[in-house]
């Protein structure tokens, strides 16, 4: 069966339901819809990985804080404001790969103890 045939088929399958819908009082505005595909596009994007990146900021700050620093003394050590550390900590700014390096070596932490504390199925070997 060629494509518009199952095409065909398929409308007059549903055709009652796309009578019903196609009724004034079931109508909604297309600028309505637009706005809620693209909220939950923004929410998808925001979520994406949320996760792994609020597990990498609780692993940084709890290093933090076991280190005996403050927000404010780990921004001196890195030459930054308190806020970036704030903002990186509560999960305000992503940090980029070589911010996180300095971020490790700051707190005298090594990268990849960092790494494999925070890959949960990290294979030693």
């Amino acid at each position: 069966m060629s494509g518009g045939l199952k095409f065909a088929k398929m409308i007059d399958q549903h055709w009652d339901g796309i009578a019903v819908y196609c009724k004034l009082e079931n109508k909604v505005a297309l600028g309505f819809v637009e706005g809620l595909n693209n909220k939950i596009r923004v929410f998808q994007r925001r979520s994406y990985g949320l996760r792994n990146e609020e597990h990498l900021r609780l692993l940084l700050r709890k290093r933090r804080e076991n280190r005996g620093l403050t927000q404010t003394g780990l921004a001196k050590i890195l030459d930054k404001p308190q806020s970036f550390v704030s903002k990186y900590e509560s999960g305000e700014r992503l940090l980029t790969f070589v911010e996180t390096i300095e971020i490790c070596m700051a707190l005298k932490l090594l990268p990849t103890a960092l790494l494999k504390e925070y890959l949960p199925c990290h294979d030693p070997r």
